[in-house]
């Protein structure tokens, strides 16, 4: 079976881009010849460790749609599988570009698989959440764009892949798009054999002795950081070798604008405030410094809403390490013991949740069981042969491509 990916591709960086090098990885061992249709290196990075079938050929902007178009043509694959994440080829204008390139590809009467790695909740697209996220327009409008868009990309695609169930709900009720056309497979889990241990791992990033809550990934509004921030602030006091890391540094989309750098500066000045002395904020941890996660005692996700599968939910997993969630949907489908799964607007719950988890040794236990069974379920292996299985199903239905009639009855 031969397959086209078009995505980013390290070493581009991003949660897109990881995720398509462990699935293509997986792809390969089970069988799948893959070509990937990647953006560009930056002029001032070496095109190196470049894998055999990554092409670079496409630049985020305009013109996307058309240099992967051109790409395409000349490679020989049954199924053209797309990555899509609203930012991932430009700005907002090319977000909106999004259904031309799927149009092209269609032309070439192949089959077509489009994973979305984020859907917004309709009932969560209102003012603050935009400018939050950088993205300009009414809400309205960018409600009614949203759903423009979802509803023409998955009546082009044959198949649309999330990685939550929760996702497909939102694809289904929020967007009016065919249960039939959607399919869950989730993010896989890394099977990892570092041997560090905790204590070393705390030495090297300085924190001997010390009780390590962590949080990690790139700080943005949604996630909840001032949350998590409030919530351990309550029990600093009592508990002064506790120690909170937040590891993710500025998101590397939102770090330019006036009201993104406000926010970061206010989380910073507000854990000063609070627990001067123990609360870290550490630069984003690189592939190399990896072995620092054996350090944490526990990984909290204080999410406000859920928009997408969490990529570093996965590397609790693949730590084995115990968490505490809010209570947004994609992690309450995953997660099933309230002890650990806080109201997500109360500070005091999260507070409540997180002592409870580092003074209960039972409860600690049964967390780190759960999640190394949740791990076993979702390796990459099985995201692997779950994807191959779809592509060929997909490959054996009967094509049709849709018309501009059916495209418009779509929407």
């Amino acid at each position: 079976m031969k397959v086209c990916m078009v995505s980013t591709y390290p070493p581009l960086r991003g949660g897109v881009s990881s995720y398509t090098q462990n699935l293509v990885s997986s792809l390969r061992k089970a069988g799948v010849n893959v070509t990937v249709l990647s953006g560009e290196l930056p002029k001032m990075k070496t095109k190196t460790d470049c894998e055999a079938n990554v092409l670079r050929c496409w630049k985020r902007g305009a013109l996307y749609p058309f240099q992967i178009f051109k790409n395409v043509i000349h490679v020989d694959a049954e199924l053209i599988h797309v990555q899509h994440e609203f930012f991932l080829y430009g700005g907002m204008f090319s977000a909106i570009l999004f259904p031309v390139l799927l149009i092209l590809l269609k032309l070439l009467r192949k089959n077509l698989v489009v994973t979305l790695h984020g859907v917004i909740p309709v009932s969560a697209v209102n003012k603050q959440f935009l400018v939050e996220n950088g993205m300009a327009g009414p809400a309205i409008l960018v409600k009614f764009g949203s759903i423009f868009l979802s509803r023409i990309i998955t009546s082009i695609s044959n198949v649309v892949v999330v990685h939550e169930k929760f996702l497909a709900k939102v694809l289904k009720k929020d967007y009016g798009c065919p249960g039939e056309k959607i399919k869950v497979i989730p993010i896989g889990v890394k099977e990892l054999k570092s041997e560090i241990t905790s204590p070393v791992a705390k030495e090297k990033i300085g924190l001997r002795d010390k009780t390590v809550i962590l949080f990690f990934g790139y700080i943005t509004p949604y996630k909840g950081v001032d949350r998590l921030i409030e919530g351990f602030g309550r029990l600093a006091k009592e508990h002064q070798d506790w120690i909170l890391v937040i590891s993710g540094g500025e998101h590397p989309r939102l770090h330019t604008m006036p009201s993104y750098g406000k926010y970061v500066f206010g989380l910073r000045q507000r854990a000063q405030e609070i627990a001067p002395n123990q609360i870290i904020f550490m630069d984003h941890i690189t592939d190399r410094d990896i072995e620092f996660f054996p350090a944490a005692d526990v990984m909290v996700f204080p999410y406000k809403t859920g928009i997408s599968s969490s990529a570093t939910f996965t590397i609790a997993l693949a730590y084995k390490k115990p968490i505490v969630v809010s209570d947004v949907e994609i992690f309450g489908e995953k997660v099933p013991c309230k002890d650990v799964v806080f109201e997500r607007d109360s500070s005091e719950d999260l507070a409540r949740k997180l002592e409870l988890l580092l003074s209960d040794d039972n409860l600690k236990v049964k967390l780190t069981d759960f999640v190394a069974n949740l791990c076993s379920q979702s390796t990459w292996m099985n995201v692997g042969a779950e994807t191959a299985r779809m592509y060929k199903e997909v490959i054996a239905m009967k094509q049709t491509s849709p018309t501009y009639v059916s495209l418009l009855k779509s929407v």
